[in-house]
């Protein structure tokens, strides 16, 4: 799929009317055989990103065949906000039960989270060369709550019917993405076994290897704090609610204080509860 810079400026135009039209807060521009399936997941992200946070910015989602097309696609036509993807990358991360539908929708939840909290007045931090996950001012797990509760059906159904060891919440709630907990220790390795003329270059090429198993568990205890958090709340989150949680920082208890529980003691005991009732 190649994209001249005229046709995507046609089609972005058109999907953009159709956008404001519907109160659709993406742009699609996709291979035709997969427009379809990510309309409906991303459709259904918004919906459910909204219900917590309101209506979120506008993002372009642009899915390419492979990366070549993607390298081409013309940024500068895009949006502020905007997710680029080569179909050819994203069936390296599709796991059983997920669709390409599940997966953007999955990435442009975290964009819009990103998006609302700095909405709210709170900057994003950036530590180079290490890429960045989520936004700086909010702890992983709740980042990652976000995300998994915009996923498609199967893929939350997944999430949701295989077994998992109930992390404590005072350790899941200060953990670092377990992902990128594994990206960071092995790019910050690679840095220091570079060479002097590789330093003075400036310029650096890292070869990740990740463990399947070690983030399994977050991303099934976060479907289930997702479901939980729903079923607590009456409605949206506020501005006050968020300067309360970032407040609270790494601390767990003021996390869960945040959330309406008197200790992360508290929270664990109601969350094991309700998972208890709910699993199939």
């Amino acid at each position: 799929m190649r994209i001249s810079s005229i046709l995507f400026g046609m089609s972005l135009l058109s999907a953009q009317a159709l956008a404001n039209e519907d109160n659709q807060r993406f742009n699609l521009i996709a291979p035709e055989a997969y427009q379809t399936e990510i309309d409906s997941a991303l459709t259904t992200a918004q919906k459910r990103f909204a219900q917590w946070f309101g209506e979120p910015e506008l993002i372009d989602v642009v899915l390419t065949e492979d990366i070549e097309a993607m390298q081409a696609v013309d940024v500068t036509k895009l949006a502020p906000l905007r997710l680029v993807f080569a179909r050819q990358v994203l069936a390296a991360k599709q796991r059983d039960n997920q669709t390409l539908g599940s997966v953007l929708a999955h990435e442009v939840c975290h964009l819009w989270f990103i998006e609302w909290v700095k909405s709210q007045g709170f900057e994003q931090e950036r530590l180079q060369p290490l890429p960045a996950y989520g936004h700086s001012a909010i702890p992983d797990w709740f980042d990652e709550v976000v995300a998994v509760g915009c996923e498609g059906t199967e893929m939350a159904n997944m999430r949701r019917t295989m077994d998992f060891e109930l992390v404590p919440m005072h350790t899941y709630m200060t953990q670092i993405h377990p992902v990128y907990a594994q990206i960071k220790a092995q790019i910050q390795a690679q840095l220091a076994a570079r060479s002097d003329a590789e330093k003075k270059s400036g310029q650096a090429v890292f070869s990740m290897q990740l463990d399947d198993d070690a983030p399994r568990h977050f991303y099934r205890q976060s479907a289930w704090m997702s479901d939980f958090i729903s079923s607590q709340k009456t409605e949206s989150f506020s501005a006050q609610w968020l300067s309360q949680f970032v407040t609270a920082g790494s601390n767990p208890d003021q996390q869960a204080e945040a959330l309406g529980f008197s200790s992360a003691a508290a929270l664990e005991q109601s969350f094991t509860e309700f998972v208890q009732y709910q699993r199939p």
